[in-house]
């Protein structure tokens, strides 16, 4: 059930850090509640929009996102989607890319809990962690004085299951909870 892909962590370096997180916004993106890498804000570093660092990576991987797709379909589940959501609806969102020991800043104007956990529309490779981040549990948001924020911070042999799904749901004042769910990809 394996593809030509590299199941070796893709490290050119931990480029990510606590100090200098990629950036995910919770939040209403485009008109609609979701979760993304952030399509607006630039990395410190180097100047460039976080969501253009994040396809710069999948496709230094996967060019054209070929290896991604044939490595979901060997694992897919049965009437499951043909391919990983950022490939078969790119419009919706970009997916969260983070390599061994980097991390992710995920914030949202409101209070939000936030899971993580193997993406089910593909098999489980049992070489994998359960949780991307580690997380045996939901992870409730703290506020940062400008935000409220969960820090994350990828886990080691990743790339076996490759395919995550993150779970938020966002406490909007005066109304129930909503639910939002991201795609994780680990390089």
């Amino acid at each position: 059930m394996r593809d030509n892909m590299s199941t070796t962590d893709q490290t050119t370096g931990v480029e990510f850090t606590l100090e200098n997180p990629l950036l995910v916004i919770v939040g209403i993106i485009n008109g609609r509640w979701d979760i993304q890498v952030s399509t607006k804000d630039r990395f410190p570093l180097d100047g460039k929009i976080y969501a253009d660092k994040v396809v710069e990576r999948l496709q230094a991987i996967s060019p054209e996102f070929v290896g991604f797709t044939a490595n979901w379909r060997l694992r897919s589940i049965k009437d499951g989607p043909g391919g990983p959501p950022f490939v078969v609806a790119p419009d919706l969102h970009h997916p969260v890319a983070l390599r061994y020991q980097e991390y992710a800043r995920y914030q949202c104007d409101y209070p939000f809990t936030l899971t993580a956990h193997r993406d089910f529309h593909v098999a489980p490779d049992p070489r994998s962690p359960d949780s991307p981040f580690g997380w045996s549990v939901v992870q409730e948001s703290t506020y940062d004085g400008s935000h409220h924020v969960v820090m994350a911070r990828a886990q080691a042999a990743l790339t076996y299951q490759r395919f995550y799904k993150a779970m938020g749901w966002i406490n909007v004042p005066g109304g129930p909870p909503v639910l939002v769910d991201p795609d994780i990809v680990t390089l």
